[in-house]
């Protein structure tokens, strides 16, 4: 039998040692006091930056956060028909939204990277927020390999991309903390007002346990 190297990795973090926030199935693990995720399978930790998007809506219900990928982007068309590439040019974003959470049922709740990237919303970060981030299961490597037909399935939508050809240049990469209300059976998007059903998102009794601060009791 071939000997085995297993490696335990301590989920403390590296700037300030505090314990990790994280579910078990997670890929990145967070610091609540350094806003800052881990990937807990590279070696060392790839560290991303954690930012928490402002609700703009209103709603006398539990605020929920869920982290999605926000790539920063310079997206260039090339073509020869001259008409459709004018016509993809004006909706090509500056930004795109990759969920990082786990989500089925995309053919009856609707695939929600294709809803943000038809959509343009500038989002405002809080500041100071100190707060647990959990239920990451796509790491920002993972999330990147769909960018490219996220974007073009987007651009579909609006004009036929068949013969274009789409050049991506990510400029920066951004873990989210994005806010839905809890309203009975629904999550609704606290920025767009989006809704869909709670059952759609796995994890999300613990999601819930951690942030009400019970996970660790």
């Amino acid at each position: 039998m071939a000997d085995r190297a297993v490696r335990i990795a301590a989920c403390t973090c590296s700037r300030c040692g505090a314990e990790l926030d994280g579910l078990d199935n997670d890929r990145i693990f967070t610091c609540r006091r350094c806003s800052i995720g881990f990937d807990v399978f590279t070696e060392p930790f790839r560290i991303h930056p954690i930012r928490f998007v402002e609700p703009v809506l209103r709603e006398p219900a539990p605020l929920i956060y869920l982290p999605i990928w926000q790539f920063l982007i310079r997206a260039e068309i090339h073509g020869n028909d001259s008409s459709r590439l004018e016509k993809a040019k004006t909706v090509l974003p500056e930004s795109l939204l990759v969920i990082a959470f786990k989500m089925h049922g995309w053919s009856v709740f609707g695939n929600l990277n294709l809803l943000y990237a038809n959509r343009r919303v500038d989002l405002k970060y809080a500041e100071g927020v100190s707060r647990p981030l959990v239920g990451c299961r796509r790491t920002g490597l993972a999330a990147q390999s769909l960018v490219d037909y996220i974007l073009l399935a987007a651009i579909d939508r609006t004009v036929d991309v068949t013969g274009l050809t789409l050049e991506i240049h990510t400029d920066q990469l951004l873990l989210l903390g994005y806010p839905y209300y809890e309203l009975d059976s629904r999550l609704k998007d606290a920025v767009s007002g989006d809704e869909f059903r709670c059952i759609a998102v796995d994890d999300l009794a613990e999601i819930r346990a951690i942030e009400a601060g019970t996970s660790r009791d």
